[in-house]
């Protein structure tokens, strides 16, 4: 049998974000070797764009940036045009993951489905 893990049926769960640095290093320490996984990861932790704002960002939007620059993106949740400053964490991470992506077309998507299907 197994464990039940979900919440019951009509109560709440409190999300809390990570906010301690030792917290970070380590699940950054953990992703080290999933460029994509990283990734996504550092651009979530530095830019605060949910998960669903991350997705469509295509290889053409981040290929060429260098920390300070910016792209701008819109927030699937409220619709807004949303520039998006890089660090020098996200743009490591982005080099990183764009060097295991070689032949990838300006306009694929950056965060590739693991099973191979793209993102929509």
């Amino acid at each position: 049998m197994r464990p039940n893990n979900r919440p019951q049926k009509g109560s709440t769960i409190k999300v809390e974000p990570i906010r301690e640095p030792k917290d970070i290093r380590l699940i950054k320490k953990l992703l080290a070797d999933r460029p994509r996984d990283l990734a996504i990861f550092t651009m979530g932790i530095n830019t605060n764009l949910r998960a669903s704002d991350l997705l469509p960002i295509t290889v053409d939007q981040v290929r060429h940036l260098k920390a300070g620059d910016h792209f701008t993106i819109r927030e699937q949740k409220t619709g807004k045009l949303r520039d998006v400053t890089v660090n020098k964490n996200v743009q490591e991470a982005l080099q990183e993951l764009l060097r295991t992506m070689p032949d990838a077309g300006g306009g694929e998507f950056l965060f590739q489905s693991v099973s191979g299907f793209v993102n929509v």
